[in-house]
């Protein structure tokens, strides 16, 4: 060291203490990299590393930087956590105009800060020192210390592994991108590193320039048949092209080409010490290349190309050279034969150069009909404005353009591609809109593209993870071979799923693995949209063709919605989309005040089904809206609007969790939750309400749905013209929910649960083949798992069918679960009593020991039997959400020999039973020890045991029924009351009336607890008002699982029979308590009291439940089989949770509702405290809409007076006469005489100046089978009086003028209680009599009921009347004529 000071004596002490840490830093920094492999001292490193500094600072030789302070790589590495730069060259105004041109960038980034460090290093490449000198692709800076990646923008050949001074520099640290990493980062090298030594080696090219030829030369050698042996050459042109550095397998290579005029030459870089080559090469520059040989490609026949050796070299040219020569002469004096051995030699390396994999392959592509386009080459130029994905290689480009990487495998991650950075691209494809989750122009790159960054950022963007490699989008891009359209649909998928998903249900790492379960449901292998890759072609053959050639616009046609994006969009859509014209009846402009509120729905709902416009850019209901509608259907008489709109598919996927305070399910991501109505298909192959459990903590994607929003308004219209004017809504507000079928569903995540039961269901039919197949005895037990295959593992539904790499973990979707495992049911512990009472297979001292255990369980059993304390045990761990609860590990089987001792015991009983019948859920006066006082939530089931109390080791969950399990136990009810209270009110959507579950009480041995109470509880009740004598009451505790069963069909059945809704209607026999199904076609919300608008209040929460305060609608149920026969049914929805699902077309089951008869005799039916209401079969999207769309029947009048059972049916007839007529002018507001312009009231007078128009009449029909008397409402009365509609409003003029007019018929004419000279009233009688009023038409009527009495007592309801026959009178009994209510009149059609 103190030869070294002795250099500068003139120092003061400061600058001393700065040249002794230099010293101090090269001697244990440098010279171990360097210092003994050039021969140089310490000493002399230290001074060249100053003279160096001194002339990069431009400072005097007396000065020296002493601001700045060199700094190891490692260093750098631990302790620098932020961005910095370090500028050696610059002066502080170039460092302050540096900072205001990164200010004035369009960005919320500032300028990175200055550090005033000096970085000194070896430039060398990723495996330089570990390989012995070859490159693999990504630069480095090293010393002593460590080694950190760095970005070059011009580097050269001959940088490599010389100790160089860095001037300028960024660094950038980033954060370890998973566990088991370390943070590190990387440095941008903004400008040229200075050389503190002499290179040992001088640059030699390999050739003499006169040996040099160009790329037009070499172009006709490449086409030359005859094999030259031993050839090498030296190209000299300039870069055209630049592809990426490949690693496949154990081969990393890339190609480059050399264009000159129209010849272009591909050059195939395959040595190890020239792969650096790929970051000195650019586009447009002029190169030198020596020691090329001729090679053949096995990927890319009939071709040949250049390529490396060990002996190439590069070296780069400012301008091109203008001595070249020809093909002849280069063969001349530089060809020569070689000898057969060294042929063979090279046909070997030609064999080991090659890399071994060229092709990606894909399945044989069957595309379907989609819009397809041709993307354009261009180059480009611009700055990264922020970084959409760096591990999906998404960047956006000057704020409007998009940039993909995927297809260019960047070997550093997309180093240096930060928001600031100008980057170059050359020979990328030109995309328009390839797909709604990017922007409108996207650039992407292919295997010919090149991307450069010509200016590193000078932003401070902030530390970010480092990006792997191998991320989830790359591997299903490479894996599934897919086009930009669905890799960006892709990218958007992984983005939603971590932002929904994680990390509450799906870990980080498991992401991927959810990502391929969803892309292979909506984009089945062999829809990809692109073909067999070869590399060679993609990168070399002209004209250009790869994966991005063309491309697919919009596929796949579905859009990830999140539940919280889903319910927002919901309900902005619920108010915009609402017409309230729509929700009234035809008659509406008729209708009074008092008329028009009631029926402008208190309640209406708008359905919409899966294929829904995009809630970023919903086009309103408008005009130019109406035009992107694909259809529309609006039920103006209940007050639903079905709408199908032509846009995008929107996909849900979330956790099915119970809702625990309301009687439906609910659809969970962690963005929020929506209520979701479920059914799925029965035994008979048709729809019922949902019953299986192991749905519960399933993850699904939904793919078809339908979206329902419910509108709950008051108003106060005045009329049918004043409902544009929102003044009149006092109240309103909505829900919302979705419905589904549980068949259609895409199951991403298997509960543990739903993975023992597909797991059984699989082991059936594989029994069930082998037994086909050998042509065996059916096994006695194969009923188990085949009767679970009839449920939900057994359907045929797409959303049922196991899919290869399906993710069957009950705890976390992504993890793979043994098949083993899934197919290992716990063995239960007490087995079926057979002879020899123990199982085969075990030794004696296992089967003594089990002997023992199963003896001192039936000792306690008894002894818990004789004992007094029959309550059960209250348990205090609260079961979690989740249908299971606690997450169930897959264990090993109870009966391997090698596992027994090792599983762990956790003991539990169990009863199997079936619902008999079941309440509704509602807040009753029940107690339960430590909840507060006052109403609970709750429901209670009368259920039928099947067996005794079984105890198990492990928790038997759903596997097959076993045949102990049936047997009845000792002094054991065949009957029990279970009441759920407060949590337990999870398992109400499951419970359905036929079905068999498992309860089960883990953590326990003791059978008791399963045993209820013969006292009856406080304040609970059994379904049905009345509890049996002697069934006993049980208390469901919160920590207790339900799993549901299949039963085989001999035992599905029900004491309590299901009546179809002409049964309660003409059955003489039918209890005052009846359950019947039918379809809802009709909705209205009921007044609260006669005389009093709607009050449907606002929402109130009462103990965490929603409930609609005074709500009381009144459904009109149609029968299942026999169309036309309506009842009306009240239901009372006032202060209980809310039952969504009651739209038109749904098919519900009314269970406990009480049958009345009104003053007319008319048959409706009434909700009591106990009424169930279940939907079974989902509104217009199943059955039940097509029955209301069936066509009304034909029917004759003779006949259909002698079928009471048929309510509505189409008649063609003739109108024999007008038997009643009457026309008025009422006042909207107290339905008195409107007269001229003002109300005829005059006590209390009224002032009002509204009036709506009122008409109807009544005639006789008759089609020569019968006659009928139908009444038309006031708009049929026009077309009964063959008016048109100028005709019509001028005669409402006229009435206006004149007052109210009514007639009727006596004799062969029409007469009026007024003045028979009136010139209206005599046009009216003349026009009721003409020819254009008694003609033929075609009505569709419904029937009015005169009463509910047998076809055996219609004698008594007919007339005795007279006839005159010549001399002869006749007396005979009239039948009374039909009475029919005309809906819709239409002339007469001769094709009916």
């Amino acid at each position: 060291m103190d030869s070294f000071l002795s250099e500068f004596e003139e120092a003061n002490s400061a600058e001393l203490r700065w040249l002794r840490e230099v010293y101090q830093f090269v001697e244990d920094t440098l010279c171990p990299v360097t210092g003994q492999n050039t021969g140089y001292s310490a000493g002399q490193l230290a001074l060249a590393v100053v003279k160096r500094v001194q002339r990069a600072a431009g400072t005097e030789s007396a000065l020296l930087p002493l601001a700045y302070r060199l700094i190891s790589v490692s260093e750098l590495v631990t302790r620098q956590h932020t961005l910095c730069c370090s500028h050696l060259t610059w002066t502080t105004n170039e460092y302050r105009e540096w900072i205001k041109e990164a200010d004035g960038r369009p960005s919320n980034h500032k300028a990175l800060p200055l550090a005033y460090l000096l970085l000194i290093g070896c430039l060398t490449d990723e495996g330089s020192i570990e390989s012995g000198g070859t490159c693999g692709g990504t630069w480095k800076v090293m010393d002593g210390s460590g080694s950190v990646p760095c970005e070059v923008l011009n580097p050269s050949p001959e940088w490599r592994g010389q100790l160089m001074l860095f001037p300028s520099w960024n660094y950038i640290p980033q954060h370890a991108s998973g566990q088991g990493q370390k943070a590190e980062g990387y440095l941008e090298l903004s400008a040229s590193p200075l050389p503190l030594v002499p290179s040992p080696t001088a640059f030699d090219p390999g050739g003499s320039p006169s040996n040099l030829m160009g790329v037009r030369e070499a172009a006709k050698l490449l086409r030359l048949r005859e094999r030259r042996g031993g050839v090498r050459l030296h190209v000299c042109g300039q870069v055209c092209t630049v592809g990426p550095l490949l690693d496949i397998g154990v081969n990393s290579f890339f190609c480059f080409c050399l264009r000159e005029g129209d010849s272009s030459v591909p050059v195939l870089v395959t040595d190890p010490g020239c792969l650096c080559w790929q970051q000195c090469v650019h586009v447009a520059m002029f190169v030198c290349l020596s020691g090329l040989r001729l090679h053949r490609l096995r990927g890319w026949l009939g071709h040949r190309v250049l390529c490396t050796t060990p002996q190439s070299r590069l070296q780069l040219l400012e301008e091109p050279l203008a001595t070249l020569l020809t093909c002849e002469e280069v063969l001349g004096t530089t060809g020569k034969i070689v000898s057969e051995t060294q042929g063979q030699q090279e046909a070997a390396m030609d064999s080991q150069t090659e890399p071994g994999t060229q092709t990606i392959t894909s399945l044989p592509q069957t595309l379907p009909t989609v819009k397809t386009k041709i993307s354009k080459m261009i180059s480009y130029k611009g700055v990264v404005s922020s970084v959409l994905s760096s591990e999906a290689g998404l960047y956006e480009i000057d704020g409007k353009v998009g940039l993909c990487l995927a297809y260019h495998p960047l070997q550093r991650g997309g180093h240096a591609l930060r928001p600031g950075a100008e980057i170059e691209l050359h020979d990328v494809h030109f995309l328009y809109r390839p797909s709604p989750h990017a922007p409108p122009t996207v650039l992407c790159v292919c295997l010919r593209s090149s991307v450069r960054v010509v200016a590193f950022s000078r932003l401070d963007t902030g530390v970010t993870s480092r990006p792997t490699r191998d991320s989830p989008a790359h591997r299903l891009l490479l894996e599934r071979n897919l086009g930009i359209s669905q890799y960006l649909w892709l990218c958007h998928c992984l983005s939603a799923l971590r932002e929904r998903l994680c990390p509450r249900w799906v870990r980080e790492e498991h992401v991927g693995a959810v990502a391929r379960r969803l892309l292979s449901c909506l984009v089945p292998p062999g829809q990809e949209g692109s073909g067999p890759r070869e590399l060679y072609k993609e990168m070399l053959e002209e004209p250009h063709c790869c994966p991005l050639t063309e491309y697919c616009v919009g596929r796949p046609s579905c859009e990830l919605l999140s539940v919280r994006d889903l319910r927002s969009w919901m309900e902005r859509e619920c108010w915009d989309s609402m017409s309230l014209h729509s929700l009234l009846p035809p008659s509406a402009p008729h209708l009074t005040r008092a008329e028009l509120n009631p029926c402008l729905p208190g309640l209406s709902t708008s359905c919409l089904p899966t294929l829904c416009p995009d809630p970023r850019g919903f086009v309103e209901n408008s005009t130019a809206g109406q035009q992107l509608l694909q259809g529309e259907t609006s039920d103006s008489q209940t007050g639903s609007l079905w709408i199908r709109h032509r846009a995008t598919e929107q996909v849900l996927v979330g956790v099915l969790q119970p809702s625990g305070r309301g009687p439906c399910l609910r659809l969970q991501d962690q963005t929020g939750a929506v209520d979701c109505v479920v059914v799925e298909t029965g035994h008979a192959h048709s729809y019922c309400a949902a019953y299986n459990t192991a749905w519960l903590g399933c993850l699904v994607c939904v793919q078809h749905y339908t979206l329902v929003m419910e509108r709950f308004l008051t108003t106060d219209f005045p009329a049918w013209t004043h409902l544009d004017q929102e003044r009149y809504i006092t109240h309103r507000h909505s829900r919302v929910y979705i419905q589904f079928c549980l068949d259609d569903v895409l199951v991403l995540s298997l509960s543990s649960a739903m993975a023992k039961l597909r797991g059984a269901s699989e082991r059936g039919k594989s029994r069930e083949g082998e037994g086909q197949k050998g042509k065996s005895a059916p096994d006695s037990s194969a009923d188990g798992p085949g009767g679970c295959g009839e449920g939900i593992g057994g359907s045929e539904g797409p959303g049922h069918a196991r899919r290869e790499g399906e993710v069957d973990d009950g705890e976390r979707p992504g993890q793979s679960v043994d098949r083993s495992h899934m197919q290992a049911i716990e063995e239960p512990v007490l087995s079926s009593l057979t002879a020899n009472g123990s199982r085969p297979g075990l030794g004696k001292r296992r089967a003594k020991q089990e002997e023992d255990w199963r003896e001192n369980y039936f000792k306690k059993a008894r002894k818990d039997d004789k004992g007094d304390d029959l309550e059960p045990k209250t348990h205090t761990e609260i079961q979690g959400s989740t249908g299971s609860g606690e997450r169930d590990t897959h264990k090993p089987p109870l009966n391997d020999p090698g596992q027994l001792k090792v599983t762990a015991s956790d003991p539990c009983v169990s009863v199997v039973f079936r619902v008999e019948s079941k309440e509704g859920l509602a807040f009753r006066n029940v107690q339960v020890s430590g909840d507060d006082p006052g109403l609970s939530l709750s429901f209670g089931v009368s259920a039928a045991l099947l067996g005794g109390v079984q105890g198990w080791r492990q928790d038997p969950q759903n596997c097959p029924l076993e045949q102990r399990e049936t047997v009845e136990g000792e002094a054991w009810d065949d009957r029990v009351e279970l009441q759920f209270v407060g949590h337990c009110v999870r398992w109400y959507p499951f419970l359905q009336l036929g079905t068999a579950y498992r309860i089960v009480a883990p953590h326990t041995e003791d059978p008791g607890v399963l045993r209820g109470s013969s006292a009856p509880m406080q304040g609970g009740s059994a379904p049905g008002g009345v509890r049996p004598q002697g069934a006993p009451s049980l208390l469901v505790q919160p920590r207790w699982r339900l799993h549901t069963l299949p039963l085989p069909q001999e035992n599905q059945h029900l004491e309590q029979k299901v009546m179809s809704v002409s049964e309660v209607l003409y059955s003489s026999t039918a209890p005052s308590l009846v359950t019947f199904e039918g379809v809802v076609s009709h909705r209205i919300t009921l007044l609260e009291e006669k005389g009093k608008t709607p009050c449907v209040q606002s929402e109130l929460r009462k103990k965490g439940v929603d409930v609609e305060q005074t709500l009381n609608v009144r459904l009109t149920v149609q029968d299942l089989a026999s169309l036309g026969q309506n009842m009306q049914v009240y239901i009372d929805l006032s202060q209980k949770p809310y039952t969504p699902g009651l739209v038109p077309g749904a098919v519900v089951l009314f269970h406990t509702f009480h049958r009345k008869v009104s003053q007319v005799n008319c048959v409706y039916c009434r909700s009591v405290s106990l009424s169930c209401v279940t939907v079974t079969a989902l509104g217009q999207a199943q059955s039940g809409s097509e029955e209301l769309s069936t066509p009304s029947p034909i029917m004759h009048l003779g006949e259909w007076a002698l079928d009471r059972h048929v309510g509505l049916g189409r008649v063609r007839g003739h109108v024999v006469c007008v038997l009643y007529l009457q026309l008025r002018w009422v006042c909207s507001l107290c339905t008195s005489v409107f007269k001229q312009d003002a109300c005829t009231r005059n006590y209390p007078p009224c002032t009002s100046t509204i009036a709506v128009f009122q008409a109807e009449a009544k005639a006789a029909i008759e089609d020569s089978t019968g006659e009928a008397q139908v009444w038309f409402s006031p708009q049929t009365v026009s077309g009964l009086l063959a008016l048109s509609v100028t005709e019509w409003e001028g005669l409402q003029r006229l009435v206006r003028v004149r007052g109210p007019l009514r007639m009727y018929h006596r004799g062969r004419s029409v007469v009026s209680d007024v003045d028979a000279e009136d010139s209206l009233l005599q046009y009216l009688s003349y026009l009721c009599c003409s020819a254009a009023v008694c003609r033929s038409v075609t009505l569709t009527c419904q029937r009015q009921p005169r009463g509910q009495s047998s076809a055996a007592h219609w004698h008594e309801d007919a007339q005795l009347k007279g006839f005159t026959r010549g001399d002869r009178e006749f007396m005979t009994r009239i039948p009374a004529p039909l009475l029919l209510q005309c809906t819709e009149l239409r002339e007469w059609e001769s094709s009916l």
